[in-house]
């Protein structure tokens, strides 16, 4: 029989111990890379779409509801490898200010995304909210894209919580005045 002085002294095993101790740690890690590493190409994928949508529809001398659904078209591509109309919504306004007045969503599209997230700029008609470093001198118009996207964590549900995702572009109208939405 041993005594207790060998047994203290006795280092078989520890390794296997010492594993066992660093794995939970070691998995939250890689897991947590695994949900960093989604989330930036998330990021990345919805700021592009906010982009591409505003410069595309910015581009329009005049702009109807049937060009702007063939326009929104284009974000499933944009977005691979993500699926984005579960968890995304597209809104596409056009922001006016009339020489004396504040400024206004003059109109606004939202694409069929399941996301029912509400614009941050305004609703169509109403006094609009832009992002403090953007200006809209008097009779200018400006086509602002807003993205939301709903992130819902693959792996780590317990400790990561749902988030929303959101971006806004804005461009001014290059060829026409966009202050006008047609119906065909």
């Amino acid at each position: 029989m041993r005594s207790w002085r060998a047994l203290w002294r006795c280092d078989k095993g520890i390794a296997v111990a010492e594993f066992a101790f660093m794995l939970p740690l070691l998995l939250m890690i890689l897991l947590g890379g695994v949900e960093m590493a989604r989330s930036i190409i998330i990021h990345q994928k919805i700021d592009r779409i906010a982009l591409t949508m505003a410069n595309l529809v910015a581009q329009s001398q005049t702009i109807s509801l049937v060009e702007l659904e063939q326009l929104l078209d284009g974000v499933a591509p944009l977005a691979r490898p993500i699926d984005f109309a579960p968890d995304g919504v597209v809104v596409i306004s056009s922001v006016v200010k009339h020489a004396g007045d504040s400024m206004r969503v003059s109109w606004q599209y939202r694409d069929a995304g399941d996301n029912q997230s509400v614009s941050r700029i305004g609703l169509e008609g109403q006094v609009a909210v832009m992002p403090p470093e953007f200006t809209i001198a008097d009779n200018e118009v400006a086509i602002v894209a807003e993205v939301f996207y709903r992130f819902e964590p693959l792996m780590l549900t317990g400790v990561l919580e749902e988030t929303e995702f959101y971006k806004v572009a804005v461009f001014k109208p290059r060829l026409g005045a966009l202050d006008t939405l047609s119906e065909d």
